[in-house]
C-alpha cells in the first residue's frame, strides 16, 4: 500500500481524538501525587492522611482493574465508539463526586474515574489499532503513550502552583479541585467529537455484527478505492485472530481452554507481569514520598516528580525515531536491561551507601528514559499487535490488578525492609523479566498481520500468509474492476444527459459525485459479501 491507498489526514485526526483518553488516563494516576497534602488539608484528614493517601491510590488500580474486566462485554456490545462515549459520561460524573468537600464522595469519585480510565485503557490500542492502516502503525502507535506522558506531565506540573503549607489558610489550596476537574473537561470534548463529527465504529466491529453496509462507511474513512483490498485483509485477518476454524467467535475463556491460543496467553501474562515489576506504579503514585525519603523537600520532591515526567515524554517521543530502525523486540529487551541496571543503581546507593540526594534523584529521573521508549511506547503497541482483543483486555487484567498489590505493599515495603532494598527487588524482576523476553517473544516490525498470527501459533499453515495475499489481491480486483464499470456507465450516461436536455455540465457533475459515491457503496458491499461468505 502506498500513501495514495489511505487518507492519512484522517487517520491522524480521528487518532488524536481517541488519544484523549489515553491523556485522561495518566493524567488520572498521577494527579493525585502531588496534591495529597492539600486534599488532606481540604477534608480535613489529619491523622488519618496516610491511611486515606494508601487507600484512595489503590482505588484507581482497583476501579482499573474492573473496568478492565468489563470492557471485553462493552465492546463486544457497544463497539468501539459508543463504549468510549459511555466512559466519558461516566468519567464526568465521577471528577464531580471526587470535588465534593466531603471524604466518601472523594473515594467513591476516585473509584469511578479509575474503572472509566480501565476501560479507556483496554480499549485504546484495540480502537487504534483497528482504524489505522497497517502502514501508518509504526507512526501512530507512539501517539498512544505520548498523549499518555503528556497527561502525566500536566498532573505533575499543575502540582508546583499549590501551597507547600498552611493549607488551610491558604486559598490557592483549593486549586486541587482545577487538577481533579481539568480531565473531566477533555472528556467532554472527547464525547462531543464522537457524537457529532465521528458516528462510525471500526470496521471489525461492524463485520463481527454482520453490518456490511455500516463496515464499508467505516473502511471508507480511512482508506482510498485502491486500498480496499489491503484493508478487507487486514481486517478478515483481525478477525480470524479471535474465532475458531468454523467462524464462531471465542470468549477470552474459551480461548484459555484452545491450545492454538497459548503463546498469545503466555505473553500477555509474561509481557504484563513485567511492566508492573518495573517499579512504575510505585513511582507513578509515591515519587513525590519517594524522593522525600531520599532525604529531599516537598518542593524539591514535585519538581523532581515534574522532571520525570518531562523526561517519559521526550523518550516516548524519541520511540517515533526509533520504531523506524529497531524491532519491537529489541526496543523492549533494551529497555528492560536499563531498567534492570538504574534500579541496581538506586538499590545500592539508597541502601547500602551514603549519596547525595541529587545524585539519587537523577538515578530516579533516569528510569523514565528507557521505560518511556520501551515499556511504555512500544509495550503498547506491541501487545495490540500480537494479540486480538480479548486476550489483550486479560494483559490489562493482569497488569491493573498487579497494580493493587504493588501499590499497597509498596509503602509497607519502604518501612519494612527499606527503600533500597525495594529497587533491588525491581532490578531482580527485571533481570528475569529481560530473559522471558529475549527467548519467548516474537519480533513484529515489518510483519502483515497473518504473519504475526502466523508465528504466534494462531494461524495453522492452511492460512499462511501467502495464501491470504491472494485473496486480497483477488478483492481488490473486483472492487476496482467494479468502480471501472461503473464509471465507464456514468461517463455514458452523462453523455446521453447532455445530448437530450439543457442542463449545464456544473449541474450534472454536480449529481454524478452522489452516484459516484453510491457505486463505490455498492461495488464495496459486493468484496465484502465475497469476502465474508468465502
Amino acid at each position: 500500500m502506498n500513501e495514495k491507498q489511505y487518507n492519512e489526514k484522517q487517520v491522524w485526526i480521528l487518532n488524536t481524538h481517541i488519544c484523549i483518553a489515553s491523556f485522561v488516563f495518566l493524567y488520572t494516576l498521577g494527579v493525585f501525587n502531588t496534591c495529597t497534602s492539600n486534599v488532606a488539608a481540604s477534608l480535613n484528614w489529619g491523622d488519618n492522611t496516610s491511611t486515606y493517601i494508601n487507600v484512595f491510590s489503590t482505588l484507581i488500580s482497583v476501579g482499573q482493574t474492573i473496568g478492565c474486566l468489563i470492557a471485553p462485554q462493552l465492546l463486544d456490545k457497544f463497539g468501539r465508539r459508543k463504549t468510549v462515549i459511555s466512559q466519558d459520561i461516566l468519567f464526568i460524573a465521577a471528577s464531580i463526586m471526587i470535588v465534593m468537600p466531603h471524604t466518601v464522595p472523594f473515594g467513591i469519585g476516585r473509584f469511578f474515574t479509575g474503572l472509566s480510565t480501565g476501560v479507556m485503557a483496554t480499549v485504546n490500542p484495540i480502537f487504534i489499532n483497528e482504524v489505522t492502516p497497517v502502514e501508518m502503525i509504526g507512526k501512530v502507535g507512539p501517539l498512544l503513550v505520548i498523549t499518555s506522558s503528556i497527561g502525566l506531565l500536566c498532573s505533575y506540573s499543575f502540582g508546583l502552583f499549590l501551597p507547600l503549607d498552611n493549607f488551610s489558610d491558604d486559598p490557592l489550596n483549593n486549586l486541587w479541585i482545577f487538577l481533579f476537574l481539568f480531565p473531566a473537561v477533555l472528556c467532554a470534548y472527547q464525547m462531543f467529537y464522537f457524537l457529532v463529527f465521528m458516528k462510525h465504529d471500526t470496521p471489525q466491529f461492524y463485520l463481527s455484527k454482520n453490518m456490511i453496509a455500516e463496515a464499508n462507511q467505516a473502511l471508507r474513512l480511512t482508506h482510498n478505492v485502491s486500498g480496499i483490498g489491503s484493508g478487507l485483509r487486514r481486517v478478515n485477518s483481525d478477525i480470524r485472530g479471535k474465532t475458531t476454524l468454523s467462524g464462531a467467535k471465542l470468549s477470552l475463556l474459551g480461548m484459555l481452554k484452545v491450545s492454538k491460543y497459548r503463546k498469545m496467553i503466555r505473553a500477555a501474562i509474561g509481557l504484563a507481569i513485567i511492566q508492573q515489576f518495573c517499579g512504575i506504579t510505585a513511582i507513578y503514585f509515591y515519587s513525590t514520598s519517594i524522593f522525600m525519603q531520599l532525604g529531599g523537600g516537598l518542593f524539591m520532591a514535585r519538581v523532581v516528580t515534574v522532571i520525570m515526567g518531562v523526561v517519559n515524554l521526550l523518550s516516548s517521543v524519541g520511540s517515533l525515531f526509533l520504531i523506524p530502525y529497531f524491532g519491537r523486540k529489541t526496543l523492549i529487551l533494551s529497555s528492560e536491561i536499563l531498567i534492570c541496571a538504574d534500579m541496581l543503581i538506586l538499590g545500592i546507593c539508597s541502601g547500602y551507601a551514603t549519596v547525595d540526594s541529587l545524585v539519587l534523584a537523577v538515578f530516579l529521573i533516569a528510569f523514565f528514559a528507557p521505560f518511556g521508549y520501551g515499556l511504555a511506547a512500544v509495550f503498547w503497541m506491541y501487545l495490540s499487535e500480537i494479540l486480538n482483543d480479548q486476550i489483550f483486555s486479560f494483559a490489562c487484567i493482569i497488569s491493573f490488578g498487579l497494580s493493587i498489590p504493588v501499590s499497597l505493599v509498596f509503602p509497607i515495603a519502604v518501612d519494612g525492609v527499606g527503600i533500597g532494598n525495594c529497587f533491588l527487588f525491581f532490578s531482580v524482576s527485571m533481570a528475569l523479566g529481560s530473559l522471558y523476553t529475549f527467548f519467548d517473544i516474537i519480533e513484529t516490525k515489518g510483519k502483515e498481520k497473518e504473519q504475526i498470527l502466523f508465528e504466534m501459533k494462531v494461524l495453522d499453515a492452511s492460512v499462511a500468509p501467502d495464501k491470504n495475499a491472494e485473496e486480497s489481491d483477488s478483492l481488490q480486483e473486483e472492487v476496482e474492476c467494479e468502480e471501472n464499470e461503473n464509471a465507464t456507465i456514468k461517463n455514458n450516461n452523462d453523455k446521453e444527459d447532455l445530448d437530450q436536455t439543457n442542463n449545464s455540465p456544473e449541474k450534472l457533475l454536480e449529481g454524478k459525485e452522489i452516484i459516484h459515491d453510491d457505486a463505490n457503496n455498492n461495488s464495496f458491499s459486493t468484496a465484502l459479501n465475497y469476502s465474508t461468505n468465502k
